[in-house]
């Protein structure tokens, strides 16, 4: 009996372990399942944020947006009121990357998030859909004028300056504005409106808010017509180059050439840079037309140098495209060096106000230019700063007085001060002098008497073709 009570109390130890521990392997289970079912909330949620919002800034992403702005669509259509969008894009944003790197281009990115952050209503949105593009839902709507005091207060955030890098830059937006139900019903449709209004912004000179207006639509079709003829135009070779004589001011006697151009057009005739320049810049063609120009005009010059015309400088503009290309310096040398003209009688302008935008990398580049023996001229001056602190960092020989200054010789007090300020300032500097834009016999003693290195402008030539500038040269040779 003995026994079997010890057999009874054994097993049933064995079997109070084997329950404890299968309810330890239990609550081990459960606590994995809980941990699991925890994780992969937690990994929802990820997923969900990775497919909804920007990592960078944390604002919605383009797939939020579209939620977001569909369903203020649907409750305006029902409350009968008003939604805006507000499409923001910052103005020269790829400097900061081109002259900082990105690491500081993102943190400009996440500054401008939080400030937008700041000046909207807790029911709007604020999204990134890429790259520097901003734009706002202003939901529940009622008057026109709440709409432009939203775009005035996201104008006055860019009032003051951004602190990158331990520099301050001045940063603009473009804004464009659409408004549902007058510029769309549906959202594609208010998206594209919108996308037109910034861009008018942007062609109006940037920093600046425009509300989508039909007439753009027509604006736009004439833009896309004419940024196809450009590339026709370049393949077809449509584009001639003219020059404008520079004169010594005392001597008048031709000392260089600026190279200008024109486009040849089949049906429009010949037609200025005031045309098509701006929108060769913002398609990115101005970087090929301005490697033909070079090409072309130093081929020309040296064919001027064989018939005995050897200190003839010419004169090439160059935009802020082509500062921004990566092959500038590399497609300068190989120029020079195709058309084996002498680098020193090479002048590349680059105009005071591009110089000043980003002055530290202008230099850089400036000065490796430099380096190929080529001559540097600060184009349009007066029209900037004209701060002699940046004009001592910039690597340059010659300076030219802006013709909006020339044009006022002898009639504004303050434009003679101004001109003959410059001409001082530039002497001192060990730098000559150009004027643009003399028309008159005035405007050219008053030149003479200040000390002006040269002159160009219509009281000696027009820009003219190749032939008629030819014709001069011999003028002046014999």
């Amino acid at each position: 009996m003995q026994i079997i009570l010890v057999v009874m109390i054994l097993v049933l130890v064995i079997m109070s372990i084997m329950l404890y521990k299968n309810f330890q392997k239990y609550r081990e289970m459960e606590r994995r399942h809980t941990n699991s079912r925890q994780d992969l909330e937690l990994a929802q949620e990820r997923i969900y944020y990775l497919a909804h919002y920007d990592t960078l800034t944390d604002l919605p992403n383009k797939l939020r947006f579209y939620e977001e702005l569909n369903t203020a669509l649907a409750k305006a259509k029902m409350e009968n009121h008003l939604v805006a969008l507000l499409s923001l894009d910052l103005d020269n944003f790829k400097n900061v990357n081109d002259s900082l790197g990105h690491f500081y281009g993102d943190l400009l990115l996440m500054q401008v998030a939080r400030k937008l952050r700041h000046i909207v209503n807790p029911i709007d949105t604020v999204a990134r859909l890429g790259g520097d593009e901003f734009i706002i839902i202003q939901k529940e709507v009622f008057t026109a004028q709440e709409v432009i005091d939203l775009a005035e207060n996201l104008m006055e955030i860019f009032r003051n300056t951004f602190l990158l890098g331990g520099s301050e830059f001045l940063i603009t937006p473009s804004v464009g504005i659409a408004v549902f139900p007058f510029d769309g019903e549906e959202g594609a449709v208010l998206l594209k409106n919108v996308d037109t209004a910034m861009y008018s912004a942007k062609k109006l000179g940037k920093n600046n808010f425009q509300f989508f207006d039909r007439i753009m639509i027509i604006e736009i079709l004439e833009r896309v017509e004419l940024e196809n003829s450009l590339r026709k135009a370049l393949e077809q070779e449509e584009f001639v180059i003219y020059y404008q004589p520079i004169v010594e001011t005392n001597t008048a006697k031709i000392i260089g050439i600026e190279a200008l151009l024109r486009w040849q057009h089949p049906q429009k005739g010949l037609l200025n840079p005031g045309y098509f320049i701006k929108a060769a810049e913002e398609t990115g063609l101005i970087v090929p037309l301005g490697k033909w120009v070079l090409e072309n005009a130093c081929l020309q010059v040296k064919k001027w140098q064989l018939k005995g015309f050897n200190d003839l400088m010419l004169s090439v503009n160059l935009s802020p495209a082509q500062l921004r290309d990566d092959d500038l310096i590399k497609t300068v040398s190989r120029i020079i060096e195709k058309c084996n003209v002498i680098p020193n009688c090479l002048k590349l302008e680059v105009t005071e106000s591009i110089a000043i935008e980003n002055i530290e990398f202008v230099c850089s580049i400036l000065e490796e230019l430099e380096k190929l023996g080529v001559g540097i001229s600060l184009d349009d001056f007066g029209t900037g700063y004209s701060s002699l602190s940046y004009l001592r960092k910039l690597p340059i020989n010659n300076v030219k007085i802006d013709r909006s200054f020339i044009s006022k010789l002898n009639i504004g007090y303050e434009e003679d001060e101004i001109a003959i300020a410059v001409i001082n300032l530039a002497h001192a500097m060990d730098l000559t002098v150009t004027a643009e834009g003399v028309e008159t016999e005035e405007q050219l003693v008053f030149l003479q008497e200040q000390g002006c290195d040269s002159v160009q402008g219509y009281y000696f030539s027009k820009p003219i073709p190749v032939g008629e500038l030819e014709e001069l040269l011999e003028q002046q040779k014999a």
